[in-house]
C-alpha cells in the first residue's frame, strides 16, 4: 500500500511538471528545407487539430495522419507532423513534375527534427523524426517507475519512423539515474519496456 500511494503521488507529480515545461503551440516555430534550398517558415500552419478525437482525415496525406493521430505524442510533435502533412512539395523551387522522383523535406525545430520523403504527387512515402525531452506517455513513466522505483528520470529521446505500408513505430530512449547510477531504458510508444 505504501508504494502504491509513493507511486500514484510521483505520478501526480509528473504530470504537474510535464504540464509546465510543454510549450505553446502557437510559439512553435519551424524552419523547413527541400534537399538543400531554403523553403519559407511554416510557423502559420500552427493553428491545426490534434485533438485525439479528430475526426479522420482524408487529402494526400490522410494515411500519415490518420496513423498518427491517436498516439500519446507531445502536442509539438504532432503539430510538425501535421505541418509536414500539409506541406506542399510541389511550391518547391527545385521540384520538377516531369521527372520521377522523391523530395527529401527537412523540418528542423529546437527540440528535435524530422526528414520526410514526398514522391511526385506530394504523397509522404516515410518519415524519420527525433525530439529531445518530451513529455513521455504516462504508461512509460508508470512502467519504468515500476520497475525502478528510486530512479530518477533526466533525459529521453523520441524517435518515430513512418512507412507508407506500415504507419509510425514510435521507440523512446529513457535515461535514468539512481546516484552515481544511470542507466537508459527503452521503450515502444505503448509503454512497452523493450
Amino acid at each position: 500500500m505504501k508504494n502504491l500511494t509513493a507511486l500514484l503521488f510521483s505520478l501526480f507529480l509528473i504530470n504537474n511538471f510535464y504540464a509546465q515545461i510543454i510549450e505553446s503551440p502557437l510559439a512553435f516555430n519551424t524552419e523547413s528545407s527541400v534537399a538543400i534550398q531554403q523553403t519559407k517558415d511554416l510557423a502559420a500552419l500552427t493553428h491545426v487539430n490534434t485533438s485525439k478525437k479528430s475526426i479522420k482525415t482524408t487529402g494526400v496525406n490522410a494515411t500519415y495522419i490518420n496513423s498518427s493521430v491517436f498516439t500519446d505524442n507531445a502536442m509539438y510533435v504532432k503539430i510538425l507532423q501535421q505541418q509536414a502533412a500539409l506541406y506542399d512539395v510541389k511550391k518547391a523551387k527545385n521540384y520538377k513534375p516531369k521527372t520521377k522522383s522523391s523530395y527529401d523535406v527537412l523540418f528542423n525545430t529546437t527540440r528535435g527534427t524530422m526528414t520526410v520523403t514526398y514522391d511526385l504527387s506530394g504523397k509522404i512515402i516515410s518519415s524519420k523524426e527525433q525530439y529531445t525531452n518530451v513529455a513521455l506517455p504516462k504508461a512509460i513513466i508508470v512502467n519504468i517507475m515500476k520497475a525502478y522505483p528510486e530512479w530518477r528520470f533526466n533525459t529521453n529521446i523520441c524517435s518515430i519512423d513512418y512507412k507508407q505500408d506500415t504507419g509510425h513505430v514510435t521507440t523512446y530512449k529513457v535515461k535514468i539515474s539512481n546516484g552515481n547510477q544511470s542507466k537508459t531504458i527503452k521503450a515502444d510508444g505503448k509503454g512497452n519496456l523493450i
